[in-house]
């Protein structure tokens, strides 16, 4: 037997009761620890969720918006035709029954704009009392066919 090994043997109830102590200590700091992560409290700055949520800031958007539509403007979101594009998402989603508000780039600013200029986006949000699911639907189905739009959002999923 190597010295280790005799080590282990001869001090064993001690070990046992150091891993014990251990493990009890482990236990507790992991309870606290997650009492103060939960819910929600670990966000990492760098996910696509985080990042969009301080776009949305930026612009000046508060919570509550649902629906998100990325136009691409391949000839510049600043250019008359990109304006003229996002004005129309924007119109679509106003005149949408389900839709009560609607925040475009020309409202929000700079940061509705993508950093390359060739994308901008429009926010919405649903009336009160709205089923979500249904006018999510709704949503994808009227902006199916449009290539240069795409919508995403909490609530808003593409059919699988």
């Amino acid at each position: 037997m190597n010295e280790l090994t005799r080590l282990v043997i001869s001090r064993s109830k001690r070990l046992i009761a150091a891993a014990l102590v251990l493990a009890a200590v482990g236990i507790a700091a992991g309870t606290s620890l997650s009492d103060r992560l939960a819910p929600f409290a670990a966000e990492d700055p760098h996910s696509e969720s985080v990042q969009a949520d301080e776009l949305l800031a930026r612009a000046g958007v508060t919570a509550g918006v649902e629906v998100v539509a990325l136009i691409k403007t391949p000839q510049g979101a600043s250019s008359l035709l990109g304006r003229a594009q996002a004005a129309a998402v924007a119109h679509d989603l106003h005149v949408a029954p389900d839709i009560g508000r609607v925040i475009t780039p020309a409202q929000g600013g700079r940061s509705m704009i993508a950093k390359d200029g060739r994308s901008a986006y429009v926010a919405a949000s649903f009336r009160p009392g709205v089923d979500d699911i249904e006018a999510s639907q709704r949503l994808l189905d009227r902006f199916a066919d449009d290539r240069g739009v795409l919508l995403g959002g909490q609530r808003l999923r593409a059919p699988r």
